[in-house]
């Protein structure tokens, strides 16, 4: 039997010896049972298939971890970090942080949780993590963020990223959109 990747919503009802996988889409839900011993390694591969055909994920981005704590799925690609927080597994109410729009990244340490806070497109964003799985996370979304940035650590990611706000800070400069070289004003007789 099939069941098709492009849904709306993905949800898990976790058993202690089954889990089932219901699959919301157009159609309606279809669910299938799992025996609990597999189920860890069969969501993350119907999350990646859902990710893939809703057009999240890109088909030649690999995804290197997924995530799922009681309200938070967190999944770890080469170019973004994908955030969704409920009881579903997946559903369009996520949250994306590309890599490329990356201001800061860090690690808030706490009692009970670490805080993955994220600085893209102006604005900061705090993913906790219960502190059982936050070495795990962090090692992970550091390597992929890493990785894409060319760097080794948080503060040769920092001086990178500060190198291209001010590389595009100086081209901002260079092109400066009052001077009019070599133009004629519309006001001034033209046209």
């Amino acid at each position: 039997e099939g069941y098709d990747h492009d849904v709306e919503r993905f949800t898990v009802d976790a058993g202690r010896r089954k889990s089932t996988i219901r699959l919301d889409g157009i159609d309606g839900e279809r669910s299938f049972t799992v025996p609990g011993s597999v189920a860890d390694g069969v969501i993350e591969a119907v999350l990646e298939g859902v990710l893939r055909a809703t057009g999240v994920v890109a088909e030649a981005e690999n995804v290197d971890a997924t995530f799922r704590f009681s309200e938070l799925t967190l999944v770890v690609t080469d170019r973004q970090l994908l955030k969704h927080v409920g009881s579903a597994v997946w559903d369009e109410e996520f949250e994306a942080f590309r890599y490329e729009n990356l201001a800061d990244l860090d690690f808030e340490e706490g009692s009970v949780a670490t805080q993955v806070v994220v600085e893209a497109d102006g604005r900061k964003q705090r993913v906790k993590v219960p502190n059982e799985h936050a070495g795990r996370v962090r090692e992970d979304v550091q390597s992929a963020v890493f990785e894409f940035h060319g760097v080794s650590s948080l503060g040769g990611l920092r001086a990178a990223l500060e190198d291209g706000a001010d590389d595009e800070t100086d081209l901002d400069e260079a092109t400066d959109p009052n001077e009019d070289e070599g133009t004629d004003d519309a006001s001034e007789g033209g046209f």
